[in-house]
């Protein structure tokens, strides 16, 4: 059960973490401060990106172009290949992402936050394929800042 009070919500609700919290390291510094920005508008699930108005850390999602090198490869814990750019770093950004569920308790728990806009399935979701292969045919994470599976490497698209 979720205990850690973590901040409410602009719409007075207690927000706290999971047990096995996925709220990114970068992330936590912006958290209390973005969720009081959040109206949750009695929604069982919530998933905002809210611009703190002013540099927060980097992120690791970026559009990419034409002279981008661009990899495949199996991030640790996902069952398909996610798209890289080994030529790019991550870029500062002022936005954190937050997803949110309500509890039966009325509570909200942090499912997930991160430092960045809010990202889009992977073309290896099969029920969010459709919609995802244009976002990730012009974006990638920065290679070397995602844990990879050894071996799982290539240059070919696997979508």
């Amino acid at each position: 059960m979720s205990t850690k009070t973590l901040g409410r919500l602009k719409s007075g609700e207690q927000v706290v973490d999971r047990e096995i919290s996925h709220i990114h390291a970068s992330a936590k510094a912006g958290l209390a401060e973005a969720l009081a920005r959040i109206d949750s508008l009695g929604h069982e699930r919530i998933k905002e990106t809210i611009d703190l108005g002013r540099v927060i850390g980097r992120s690791n999602c970026v559009s990419t172009g034409d002279g981008d090198e661009i990899v495949f490869a199996q991030r640790v814990n996902r069952p398909g290949l996610s798209r890289f750019a080994k030529n790019r770093e991550p870029e500062p950004t002022s936005k954190l992402t937050i997803k949110l569920h309500r509890l039966a308790d009325g509570k909200y728990e942090v499912r997930t936050a991160y430092i960045g806009e809010a990202g889009v399935a992977e073309p290896w979701d099969e029920e969010k394929k459709s919609t995802s292969i244009p976002f990730w045919n012009a974006h990638a994470f920065c290679w070397g800042y995602e844990p990879v599976v050894v071996g799982s490497e290539t240059e070919k698209c696997p979508w």
